[in-house]
C-alpha cells in the first residue's frame, strides 16, 4: 500500500471512537447498574484509570510489528499452528460481535422506526449497506468514519444538555452505600465496553510510517473521549430515571434521548427522532468496522488478496448468526458474554501473552 493510501493518526483515533460508540453502549447503564447497583456510574468512571495503560501497551505491541496485523505477528510469536488457531478464534469472535450488533441494531430500528418490516429485511439491509464500504479497504472506512464521528459526538452532547433539565443528581447518592465491592464487581464489564481498542491491532499497519511514532496523543484521545461521553451519559441516565428504575429500561440511552428536550427550538423538541438518525450512522460505523476486521482476518488465514469473495461468503454466515437469538433476552445474554470474550481477545491475549513473548524474543536476539 502506498503512503498516499494510508491513514493518519486522526483517522485511527476516529476508528477507535466509532467502534466504542456503536451499538453496545445503549444498554450499558442498565447492565452496569445490575452489577454495581447505584454506584454503577463510579464503576464507569473508575474504568478510565485503566484505559490509558491498556492503550499504551497495545501501542507498544503494534510498534514491534509496524507492517503486520495481529493475525500475522500472532503466528510469528506463537508459531504457525497456535497462531493459526488463535486467528480462527479471533475471526469467529469478530463474526459473532458483528452479527449480534447487527441484530441489536435491527431490534431497535424495528421497535422505533420500522415496526411492520420483517426483522430479516432490516438485518440483510444493514449487512448489504456495509458491504461496498468494507470491500473498499481500510482507507475507505477511515474516511467515512472521520466524516460521521464529529456529527455523532455533537449529537450526544445535545442529548446530555437536553437531559439536564430533568436530572436529579441526588439519585447518585449516597456514595459507596454497600462499599467498594459492587464497584469492583462491575469493572470487568465496564472495561470490556472499550474493546474498540482492538482496531489498533488491525489498522496500525495502514497508518503512515511517519505518523506511527507520533500516535500517543491521538490514541489517548481516541479512548478517553468516548470514555468521557459514556461516563456522562451513564451519570445523566441515572439522574434522570433514578437508581432503581434504570434496572428495567431495555435501552437507557434511547430512553434518555426521548426524555431530552431543548425548549428553545420547536424543531429539536423531539430529540428521539434525531437520535435514530444519528444512531444509525453510529451503528453503521461500528458494524462496518467489525465486519471489516472479520473479513481481513479470514483473508489472512486463507491467504487471499481480494476482499470481495470472502465478503460475499460472510453474508449468509452473519445473517444466520444474527438470527440465532430467538428474543431480546437471548440476544442480551449473548452480547453480555461476548463482551467478556472481547476482553480476552483484545486485552488478555495480545497484552498478557503476545506482548511479553514479543519483548522476550527481542531481548534474546539483542
Amino acid at each position: 500500500m502506498s503512503q498516499k493510501e494510508k491513514i493518519c493518526g486522526k483517522g485511527l483515533a476516529m476508528l477507535m471512537i466509532a467502534t466504542i460508540l456503536g451499538v453496545r453502549f445503549l444498554s450499558l447503564p442498565r447492565d452496569i447498574s445490575r452489577l454495581s447497583g447505584a454506584d454503577g456510574w463510579l464503576t464507569v468512571l473508575g474504568s478510565g484509570a485503566f484505559l490509558p495503560l491498556l492503550v499504551w501497551l497495545a501501542y507498544r505491541l503494534a510498534r514491534y510489528f509496524p507492517d503486520q496485523d495481529i493475525i500475522q505477528y500472532g503466528q510469528e510469536i506463537l508459531g504457525k499452528i497456535p497462531g493459526w488457531i488463535m486467528g480462527w478464534l479471533f475471526a469467529l469472535f469478530a463474526l459473532m460481535i458483528t452479527a449480534i450488533n447487527t441484530r441489536m441494531f435491527s431490534d431497535v430500528i424495528k421497535v422505533f422506526l420500522l415496526s411492520r418490516t420483517p426483522l430479516d429485511v432490516v438485518v440483510i439491509a444493514m449487512l448489504l449497506t456495509c458491504l461496498p464500504l468494507i470491500t473498499g479497504g481500510a482507507e475507505s472506512i477511515a474516511r467515512i468514519v472521520q466524516l460521521f464521528v464529529p456529527l455523532i459526538l455533537v449529537f450526544f452532547l445535545t442529548i446530555i444538555l437536553g437531559s439536564l433539565y430533568n436530572a436529579d443528581f441526588g439519585e447518585l447518592m449516597p456514595l459507596l452505600e454497600q462499599g467498594w465491592l459492587p464497584v469492583v464487581r462491575g469493572l470487568p464489564l465496564a472495561i470490556t465496553s472499550f474493546i474498540g481498542v482492538g482496531v489498533l491491532y488491525f489498522f496500525f499497519p495502514n497508518v503512515k510510517r511517519s505518523s506511527q511514532e507520533k500516535l500517543g496523543a491521538w490514541l489517548l484521545g481516541g479512548i478517553m473521549l468516548p470514555w468521557l461521553v459514556i461516563s456522562v451519559l451513564v451519570i445523566v441516565a441515572q439522574a434522570v430515571f433514578g437508581r432503581e428504575e434504570i434496572h428495567f429500561l431495555l435501552y437507557p440511552i434511547v430512553s434518555l434521548s426521548m426524555a431530552a428536550t431543548l425548549p428553545a427550538s420547536a424543531f429539536l423538541e423531539r430529540l428521539d427522532l434525531f437520535f435514530i438518525i444519528f444512531w444509525i450512522l453510529s451503528s453503521f460505523n461500528s458494524i462496518a468496522i467489525t465486519y471489516f476486521l472479520a473479513l481481513q482476518t479470514l483473508n489472512r488465514l486463507l491467504g487471499l488478496r481480494q476482499l470481495q469473495p470472502v465478503a460475499w461468503l460472510q453474508l449468509p454466515v452473519l445473517y444466520f448468526l444474527a438470527m440465532v437469538p430467538e428474543n431480546i433476552e437471548q440476544r442480551a445474554y449473548l452480547l453480555h458474554w461476548l463482551s467478556y470474550a472481547g476482553g480476552i481477545f483484545v486485552f488478555l491475549y495480545p497484552l498478557g501473552l503476545l506482548l511479553p513473548l514479543a519483548w522476550w524474543q527481542r531481548r534474546k536476539r539483542a
